[in-house]
């Protein structure tokens, strides 16, 4: 769960998050969006994945428009992607793959975690970021 305490500051249940700098919520989810277009072949797809028109995703895309709070939550929810993972940048990371492009041992992890609980699914990320930790800096 997220909580808003300023458009600078994004603060998660376990604490600080990210400071976000010079960053407001609508260029964050406009960078958020753009990640999220290279699981479609284009606007168009990306758009009826979200049930919108094509020229709205380009407005959005675009600056033209903002994208709202709704539209952000139905994003995640099409996406599959955590409560509040449009509201947070990702700019460190990269764009998500598609599923085509997996391995298949990749895929059948994927259709594991995907029957899991949300709760469950929570253990296994904080499993799987401990397991980085510790690969990235092993104790001696």
């Amino acid at each position: 769960m997220v909580i808003f305490i300023n458009p600078f500051l994004v603060i998660h249940w376990r604490g600080v998050s990210s400071y976000l700098i010079g960053m407001d919520i609508h260029l964050i989810r406009r960078e958020n969006l753009q990640k999220l277009l290279a699981l479609h072949p284009n606007q168009s797809a990306l758009a009826d994945a979200l049930g919108t028109l094509q020229g709205r995703v380009s407005d959005f895309l675009g600056g033209r428009r903002n994208l709202g709070s709704r539209m952000a939550r139905r994003a995640e929810e099409v996406h599959r992607l955590p409560h509040g993972w449009m509201d947070v940048s990702h700019a460190e990371m990269a764009a998500p793959t598609r599923r085509e492009e997996l391995r298949a041992d990749q895929v059948l992890l994927l259709q594991h975690y995907d029957q899991l609980t949300p709760e469950h699914q929570h253990m296994v990320r904080e499993m799987a970021a401990a397991y980085l930790k510790l690969e990235r800096n092993p104790d001696p």
